[in-house]
């Protein structure tokens, strides 16, 4: 096995290569931008890197109405050269009960395209941006194009916009014309950071300050910490005033490039004890073991009658890919094969039916572990749904499968939110989802949910003006659930039992995969018998969509589109559109949907809210969620429908009591085309987590 200081150059490549690529990227600023101390560049935020910030940038068109400036941030580099910023700006006085006594909320959204002209850190980039683009208030709507040019330490930046922001007598708007802007890197160093100072002119009024930037830090993942501060002159539209800024970025991208391990020659053959003189099934009989305490459960292993090794195996101990079990299964089946087997054959189960095997050359998935060259693996690999499907007849070690979790347990939170309303700067409400299931036979479970308050704001108590964000509390489902294969494109689901608290009911699913890709065509649908106190339309609501993953490699291969229609809780109906980005265990999703009249968009994220290896505890098991998705939405409004109404039951996405894709299917990942474009991921894991102590 690689020693472990083996892997710390391994750390020092990975972070040395992090900090000669950040110097190409750029941070966010405090008005909502990827770019200077307070103008956009041409430099984009990074494929992949997740950014958030916090600021008081002075705009004197809204300060002047209540001497506040606040602004929070979150931006997403959502492909190469694509950035996405959402902006609250918190403008507005308030008294203790939150309502805004003047200034303005205003939640924003802004978007910059660049790509550079030529090769090299020194090529100039040019992009094209919008601010605030849409919503029910545009007090920062721009439209800008910039170039930017780096020279060694310097960089120039030079653009022209034509902005219609809110504006006020005596004042300009920023980003109305020409502006622009220079650049000095003072310092750049691996163990202090990098300190830049910069001059600009936002086309109302010159500024001049600094920001410094910690280096990559290991430990949190390649995260960089940022600060910033500039003074605007004393001739302009207001009097001189001092800014800043703080701000945190970490990178996702597993497309990147990453240092190779160090890993010798012969080490991902040795991690099992054997002599050369094993049989086959005594090798057999320690691979299981070995798998079995690792935490994998109903394990079974055998041989078919052509030398052919089978291995069937079900996880719940690796919570934030399946690519991760079937990496380390993989990997230990490779490492112990003896040279005779020509062929490993995996299926992965869930709730005890296959959803996905694999069928590879064990001599060239050991090659691939050894020196990480993909090509001869995915050449020699085949993929497909369900379960094998040959005839070949399997002599298994032992006619009982591995142990299996009894009981499972799911815990997340529910977060429901109002932010930047003329009665609070952030109302919500809080609560506890908890997530029960038993298995009983193949593809059955019983399963209950339940929710549990934790806290609420003012707002949103029984009497604040944001009541409907509680959520009730109790068991909101009781259910048997049921899903099944028809033939190897077509996965149904359906489940009966008591759903909304208590409305007597069912809920029916079903996922048909094109053949030879990784689309889908997803219909989903609940019926309940209305009980007293239902929300209108929740007794009904219907979901057909169709995701097209298109064909390619790098950052293509990571994104989805989805389209289709919906009957939402609110008995309104409409089209939905769901642009997905994925990086490893992040996801990024523009939504848009339509309700009758009503409009909404915003950016979603999904997390995972369990560690990659889950301690193993039994026959029951305590997890996260294995996805979290939460976002941010904006209603569209238009002529007919200016005002910006909160309604946070309105337009609501239809959540089953449970997810075939998010629980069976690792959030619509698990696949034949998203594996074979993530071979990677399966070898990383099984050098990462192939033993216990993992």
């Amino acid at each position: 096995m690689t020693h472990p200081s083996s892997r710390r150059p391994l750390a020092l490549a990975a972070t040395g290569w992090l900090w000669a690529t950040c110097s190409l990227a750029q941070g966010l600023n405090a008005t909502g931008v990827v770019g200077g101390l307070s103008i956009p560049d041409a430099r984009p935020l990074g494929s992949g890197t997740l950014a958030l910030g916090l600021g008081n940038p002075r705009e004197p068109q809204v300060v002047r109405q209540s001497q506040r400036s606040v602004s929070y941030l979150l931006g997403v580099g959502l492909a190469p050269g694509l950035d996405i910023v959402g902006r609250l700006a918190e403008y507005s006085t308030r008294d203790a009960t939150g309502l805004a006594l003047g200034g303005i909320s205003d939640l924003s959204a802004n978007v910059k395209l660049s790509t550079a002209i030529g090769r090299g850190d020194d090529a100039p980039r040019v992009a094209v941006g919008v601010n605030d683009f849409r919503g029910g208030a545009v007090n920062f709507r721009a439209a800008y194009a910039v170039a930017t040019q780096p020279w060694g330490p310097w960089s120039l930046t030079l653009g022209a916009g034509s902005s219609q922001a809110r504006q006020t007598p005596g004042t300009r708007r920023a980003l109305d014309g020409i502006f622009g802007g220079i650049d000095y890197r003072l310092t750049h160093s691996q163990r202090l950071g990098t300190l830049t100072l910069s001059a600009e002119h936002d086309g109302r009024q010159p500024l001049a300050g600094a920001r410094w930037a910690s280096p990559p830090l290991a430990a949190l993942g390649g995260a960089q910490f940022t600060a910033s501060a500039h003074r605007t002159a004393p001739r302009g539209p207001m009097a001189a005033a001092t800014a800043v800024g703080f701000f945190v970025s970490v990178p996702f991208d597993e497309d990147k490039p990453a240092a190779e391990p160090v890993v010798a020659a012969a080490s991902a053959a040795s991690d099992v004890p054997q002599a050369a003189s094993d049989s086959g099934p005594a090798r057999l009989g320690r691979l299981k073991d070995t798998l079995v305490g690792l935490g994998l459960e109903k394990m079974r292993v055998g041989q078919a009658d052509n030398g052919t090794w089978v291995i069937e195996y079900q996880n719940h101990r690796y919570g934030r890919q399946e690519l991760d079990a079937l990496g380390v299964v993989l990997g230990h089946a490779a490492a112990t094969a003896p040279a005779e087997v020509q062929r490993i054959v995996v299926t992965a189960l869930k709730t005890g039916q296959a959803v996905l095997s694999v069928d590879v050359a064990a001599a060239a998935w050991r090659d691939f572990m050894r020196d990480g060259r993909a090509g001869p693996a995915r050449a020699a690999l085949q993929v497909q749904r369900g379960g094998r499907t040959d005839d070949r007849r399997v002599d298994w070690i032992s006619d009982q499968p591995g142990p299996a979790t009894a009981l499972q347990v799911r815990l997340w939170p529910d977060l429901r939110y109002a932010v930047g309303t003329e009665y609070g700067a952030f109302d919500y409400s809080l609560a506890a989802r908890t997530s029960i299931t038993v298995p009983l036979w193949t593809g059955a479970q019983l399963l209950a949910n339940a929710m549990t308050r934790l806290a609420v704001s003012d707002q949103a108590t029984t009497s604040g003006a944001f009541a409907s964000l509680r959520q009730p509390e109790g068991l909101r489902a009781l259910a048997l659930h049921q899903s099944l294969w028809l033939g190897r494109h077509v996965m149904l689901g359906g489940a009966a039992g008591v759903f909304e608290y208590d409305a007597p009911g069912v809920e029916g699913e079903a996922l048909l995969f094109v053949p030879g890709r990784d689309d889908v065509l997803r219909l989903r649908g609940r019926e309940l018998v209305t009980q007293p106190g239902m929300p209108k339309g929740a007794d009904f609501q219907q979901w057909i969509s169709y995701r097209w993953v298109p064909d390619g490699d790098g950052w293509l291969s990571n994104v989805w589109v989805e389209f289709g229609a919906q009957r939402y809780s609110d008995r309104s109906h409409g089209p939905l559109v769901t642009i997905s980005r994925w990086w490893g265990d992040l996801g990024a999703h523009l939504v848009y949907r339509k309700g009758g009249m009503r409009q909404f968009a915003g950016l979603e994220l999904s997390v995972p809210l369990t560690p990659r290896a889950a301690p193993r505890t039994g026959p029951v098991q305590i997890l996260g969620a294995s996805q979290w998705r939460q976002g941010l939405r904006t209603r569209i409004t238009d002529k007919q429908s200016a005002g910006n109404w909160v309604e946070p039951d309105a337009v609501r996405e239809y959540a089953p009591a449970w997810d075939i894709e998010l629980r069976s299917l690792d959030a619509g990942r698990l696949g034949p085309a998203h594996l074979r474009n993530h071979l990677p991921r399966l070898r990383e894991a099984y050098l990462t987590l192939r033993t216990a102590g993992s």
